[in-house]
């Protein structure tokens, strides 16, 4: 079953895609696309604490596959075509739409990482033997993943080194937060938020402080259940958290030392209430909501 890209994905292969094809004149393989996702990913745990993108890896003989991404469609920005490379069958990946890249997601670091591993496959004139070899060398994860079992599933946790005092800070608190992709994706809408402008709803709403996104980004990762996130017009992020049987936990965090929350219970009953706005009462929040 084909499988639809979310945003984050699209735009940063799209991304890597159209780099490639600008520096080489040639669409990029798709195993050259998944090694430079893997190196970024794992690089960028290392120096920060979480990884670049929201996918996940397993560790195939080749080296990481984002099977995700493997098993995705074509979408507005991106096709896979099939070719012929040296006699072997494979595929490459095609920028569609690159007026369409929308990079506001990642942070400098994020564009940093990217770019240079980019410039390292084109000037090391990667292949699919080369890149294999590079991803099992420099992703301790991979060898561990791949000594155990089907289906070798990887792990950030395997053969971790932090190169940071931001990564080692950072990282225990993303694995705490049960790292299915969500929280990238919160961490990556927060840095599409930061680039609003005064005006973005179509009115007057404001945009946001780096400082006050900062604060929700340390909210954030001290959640275990990842909310959707969204901007408002009210000069507030707003956490919307499902429960179970129609039970609803809605955070607003406003610039100030307090956050609004509405709750509706598992019985039906409605709450409103004001908490302190400090990543230890919001996580207790959360924590109670769904655990009781």
């Amino acid at each position: 079953m084909e499988l639809k890209m979310d945003n984050i994905t699209e735009n940063v292969v799209a991304y890597i895609a159209e780099r490639y094809f600008s520096l080489t004149n040639k669409f990029i393989a798709q195993i050259i696309m998944y090694k430079i996702l893997a190196l970024v990913d794992f690089r960028s745990v290392s120096e920060v604490g979480i990884p670049c993108t929201s996918l996940e890896y397993w560790a195939d003989k080749r080296g990481p596959v984002p099977h995700a991404l493997k098993r995705c469609d074509d979408s507005a920005l991106l096709e896979k075509r099939p070719v012929s490379i040296n006699g072997h069958d494979a595929q490459v990946f095609s920028c569609k739409n690159r007026s369409g890249i929308d990079m506001a997601y990642f942070s400098q670091h994020d564009k940093k990482l990217i770019d240079e591993t980019i410039q390292r496959a084109v000037s090391e004139k990667w292949d699919a033997v080369t890149a294999s070899e590079i991803s099992h060398k420099e992703i301790p994860a991979w060898k561990i993943a791949y000594d155990r079992p089907y289906p070798h599933k990887m792990s950030y946790s395997d053969g971790f080194s932090a190169s940071t005092t931001e990564a080692k800070n950072v990282f225990p608190k993303y694995l705490k937060s049960k790292p299915d992709g969500r929280l990238v994706r919160n961490i990556k809408k927060l840095n599409k938020i930061a680039s609003l402008e005064t005006g973005w709803n179509g009115d007057d709403a404001n945009s946001f402080s780096d400082s006050f996104l900062n604060r929700v980004r340390a909210i954030l990762l001290s959640i275990e259940n990842q909310p959707e996130i969204f901007p408002t017009a009210a000069d507030s992020i707003q956490m919307e958290f499902d429960g179970k049987k129609n039970s609803y936990l809605e955070i607003q965090i406003r610039d100030s030392d307090t956050a609004e929350v509405y709750e509706v219970s598992r019985n039906g009953e409605e709450y409103s209430y004001e908490i302190v706005a400090s990543e230890q009462t919001v996580s207790q929040t959360v924590r109670r909501f769904f655990h009781g």
